[in-house]
């Protein structure tokens, strides 16, 4: 718990300038090297159900700073932050997975007046923002967040970790549409008193910046939220925020997400926490459907098309990846700005006799694309 002031870090950072690509619009930063905790693993999603490469958020005040998207590659985006300083605790964190730790043990406090974060050079269209803003050292401390021109409004973000990413908890989400060569805005201070203690601090986690209008988004939770379909995990395996049901070796369940343009014809769908070296087949369905699937839900229906089957490595794969010479639309058959919706999961072999009888596979969450 804290005194009445948080012991302070200071966090000098400098990204190299790297050859960049101005078509890369997903970011998972990761706020707060200074405290010594590394970013979370490619393989975690954290609250957008959206696993790739966890870059360190620059905290050098006033200087635009090149980010790094989820592909691991330079781009022309910049973060630019205002002010604050650096805090860590875990505190708040009991039962926290090693990548949770990374993510929400170290934050940057804005101090006593509200700070920005800039993310500028975007591409035009819609962005849905995950601002991580929980304190890892107080249950009562509460954060306020807003971004300019969001149809979202300003949230306060605070509360007891609960091994899961929880809205208005962990994090706030807002969703705004920008112009070519716009900018994100992000707002940050401490929530006034009430609803906050007397005695209150700010903390930014990190963030995650979704493109939602290319590459599609997550549905068919298996986490136990049934916010999309109504059928639970057949044997009470709930999954993680934003997985699909748990399987029996990673009770997190497995994660499908895609990356790339849609309009490009570049997307990748990309599947993870699978079991390490078993089979699975990434599925295309034309319509919805809410049907328990093996130990899982499946929820990709209508005329279904096998678009690969893979062998996991790491209990990882994707399609399409360096061996294919299809695209997913020419694969699934959709034309790119067709404006027609596809719905994919990916099922794979789970054959332990003792989880979850009589089945013998599982599937993971769902990523809808409107081509």
């Amino acid at each position: 718990m804290h005194a009445s002031t948080r012991t302070l870090g200071s966090l000098a950072l400098a990204l190299a300038l790297l050859a960049t690509t101005s078509t890369a619009q997903n970011f998972n930063l990761d706020v707060g090297a200074a405290t010594g905790n590394p970013v979370p693993q490619p393989t975690f999603g954290a609250g957008a159900a959206r696993p790739g490469t966890w870059s360190i958020a620059p905290v050098t005040v006033a200087t635009p700073v090149p980010l790094t998207d989820i592909n691991g590659v330079a781009t022309t985006v910049t973060s630019t932050m205002s002010g604050g300083t650096n805090y860590a605790s875990v505190t708040n964190l009991g039962g926290a997975t090693v990548d949770d730790l990374n993510l929400m043990s170290d934050v940057q406090d804005p101090g006593a007046t509200p700070q920005t974060w800039t993310f500028s050079n975007l591409g035009a269209g819609t962005y849905d923002v995950y601002t991580y803003a929980m304190a890892p050292d107080s249950t009562t401390f509460l954060t306020r967040v807003a971004v300019t021109g969001s149809i979202d409004p300003a949230q306060d973000v605070g509360g007891t970790w609960t091994n899961a990413y929880v809205l208005g908890v962990t994090h706030s989400k807002h969703r705004v549409v920008i112009a070519a060569g716009g900018s994100i805005v992000v707002a940050v201070s401490k929530t006034p008193a009430p609803p906050a203690p007397a005695t209150n601090f700010a903390s930014i986690n990190g963030f995650q910046l979704v493109r939602v209008d290319l590459n599609g988004s997550a549905f068919c939770f298996g986490d136990g939220t049934l916010v999309d379909h109504t059928t639970p995990c057949p044997c009470a395996n709930v999954g993680a925020a934003g997985n699909g049901c748990a399987n029996s070796t990673n009770p997190s369940g497995a994660n499908l997400a895609g990356t790339g343009d849609s309009s490009l014809d570049t997307v990748v769908l990309s599947g993870t926490g699978m079991p390490a070296t078993v089979s699975c087949i990434y599925l295309q369905g034309d319509a919805l459907a809410d049907v328990v699937f093996g130990d899982g839900v499946r929820c990709a229906g209508g005329t279904l098309v096998r678009l690969r089957t893979r062998a996991n490595l790491g209990g990882a794969s994707s399609f399409p990846d360096s061996t294919d010479t299809v695209t997913l639309s020419q694969r699934g058959g959709v034309t790119p700005g067709s404006g027609l919706t596809r719905y994919y999961q990916t099922y794979y072999r789970n054959s332990s006799a003792i989880f979850c009888p009589p089945e013998t596979f599982n599937v993971t969450n769902g990523w809808q694309i409107a081509w």
